[in-house]
């Protein structure tokens, strides 16, 4: 059986149009998104650091993540660079150069000693994970 051309033209391009749909569907896009924010979740979860912020920035370098450097004291962090993209709360823009950070494993709280001050601020991370 000889298929015209024509024909198998027009089936690939229905073949290449139902994968794109399925792939860009919201349902899909946003069910991987979530799971990209559980992981992210975890994976930040499980960090332990104890150090003096000494740099805020979002890093050109890498599609403007926003960034923090602390001093390590204790930490689990092969160098002293966070990566904070995915977090929706509002602590990247609430801490200043010079507060001491300190992150215990096993949770999404931060405790945040404000540099030549008496406050210590919590924040609860949220990195958009639906559970």
């Amino acid at each position: 059986m000889v298929i015209n051309n024509r024909y198998l033209e027009i089936l690939i391009l229905l073949i290449f149009i139902s994968i794109l749909v399925y792939m860009f569907h919201p349902y899909y896009r946003t069910k991987r998104l979530n799971e990209l924010f559980c992981e992210e979740n975890k994976s930040f979860k499980d960090l332990n650091f104890n150090g003096v912020l000494n740099k805020k920035y979002r890093d050109s370098a890498n599609h403007l993540y926003k960034t923090i450097n602390i001093n390590k004291t204790v930490t689990d962090l092969s160098d002293n660079r966070i990566i904070l993209d995915l977090e929706r709360g509002v602590f990247f823009n609430e801490i200043n150069i010079g507060d001491s950070i300190v992150k215990p494993q096993g949770t999404l709280e931060v405790l945040v000693y404000r540099k030549n001050s008496s406050v210590v601020d919590t924040f609860n991370l949220h990195f958009g994970c639906e559970d």
